[in-house]
């Protein structure tokens, strides 16, 4: 499943807020979904690493999602 963090976390999965990231765990893609650390996203067939470089210029320029 793809996953968008809302928040930053550590745990099992480490993630960034605004970062991208499919998730093969399906039970733990839903329990980050119900907790409110992250949202599905749905896939649109682009490149998910390319989804997260670009997340993480974004972060270092400080722009906001």
């Amino acid at each position: 499943m793809r996953i968008k963090a809302l928040i930053s976390f550590v745990g099992a999965v480490d993630m960034n807020i605004g970062e991208v990231r499919e998730i093969s765990d399906e039970k733990l893609a839903s329990s980050l979904i119900s907790c409110g650390y992250a949202e599905r996203i749905e896939n649109t067939g682009g490149d998910v690493d390319a989804d997260i470089g670009n997340n993480s210029r974004r972060r270092k320029k400080g722009v906001k999602n």
